[in-house]
């Protein structure tokens, strides 16, 4: 995800522990906002907002088999804000548990999401900035 200054990034390894970056693009300088349970695969900007995804793969570096959603506000700060536990199917023959964003995201105060290979599966959820 970009912005005037910055861009951001999450880590996708499977054997060493995965943070969330932020590259300033003049001078090319990064710093980590947080380190996060497992590999991340999606990520929204919702304003100033920036949510980011991990996986449930049962990767080595992975201490509990979740699926979880990260947020960074606008000061840089890193927090969890809520894991979805993989559910008991084969992760190579039924997919990692994963939360995906919509495409396009039309409100600016909302961010949906839905999961897919967790316990709470075939759900929708949404959350509200305040």
């Amino acid at each position: 995800m970009f912005n005037q200054d910055s861009f951001y990034y999450g880590t996708d390894a499977e054997f060493r522990e995965n943070h969330i970056y932020q590259v300033n693009r003049k001078n090319s300088e990064r710093e980590i906002l947080g380190e996060v349970n497992g590999t991340v695969f999606y990520s929204k900007q919702l304003g100033k907002d920036l949510f980011f995804t991990t996986t449930a793969e049962d990767a080595p570096i992975q201490k509990e088999n979740v699926a979880a959603l990260w947020h960074v506000d606008a000061n840089r700060n890193c927090k969890k804000l809520i894991q979805f536990s993989k559910d008991h199917w084969h992760k190579t023959l039924f997919m990692f548990g994963t939360i995906h964003f919509p495409c396009v995201n039309k409100l600016e105060n909302e961010l949906y999401f839905h999961l897919v290979g967790v316990k709470e599966d075939n759900q929708t959820f949404c959350i509200k900035a305040i």
